[in-house]
């Protein structure tokens, strides 16, 4: 959901500077998800298809403005260190604490450029 809903914002936002925090936000996530998809495959469990490109609807009015999408963003980034902190602080398996780790560290350098 959070690609999907993410990518929905990066087509609506006027304000480039804006749009390109999402547009990192995006890659981290790519980034991020990869890992989760090899950490999934290598445990043999079925990788679970979520949200597709099919809904994601872009061409459409605008539901939200560039300053609420940025606030959204920066919401779900405070959640995202809040989980990945957590699941830091409780994984067994070094390769989880790093990746976690990393993500953590991706989600600081997010709010901090947020500033």
């Amino acid at each position: 959901m959070t690609d999907v809903v993410n990518r929905y914002m990066v087509s609506i936002i006027e304000d480039e500077a804006i749009k390109a925090t999402f547009e990192e936000a995006i890659n981290t996530f790519e980034k991020q998800k990869r890992q989760i998809v090899y950490f999934m495959e290598n445990e043999g469990f079925p990788i679970p298809i979520g949200f597709t490109e099919s809904d994601l609807f872009t061409g459409k009015p605008r539901l939200f403005t560039d300053i609420f999408c940025l606030n959204y963003l920066h919401i779900m980034t405070l959640h995202g260190l809040l989980g990945h902190s957590t699941s830091l602080a409780v994984s067994v398996r070094k390769d989880l604490r790093e990746f976690y780790d990393s993500c953590d560290n991706d989600a600081k350098k997010n709010v901090q450029s947020n500033h």
